[in-house]
């Protein structure tokens, strides 16, 4: 019997780390992800008539 709550409390703990990860990853993503994704479309913007004329 303690044997499966200790197995219950190691996949408790499991699942809190994996929550708390994919929490870390999702903040990362937006602090750094969104404002380049931005950059990326705002430099696609600005290059595309030049790229245009350049064919």
């Amino acid at each position: 019997m303690s044997a499966l709550i200790s197995l219950l409390v190691s996949l408790f703990m499991l699942l809190i780390f994996i929550v708390k990860l994919s929490f870390f990853v999702v903040v990362i993503g937006l602090q750094y992800g969104v404002p380049a994704y931005i950059i990326y479309k705002l430099v696609r913007f600005v290059t595309r008539p030049f790229r245009y004329s350049a064919l």
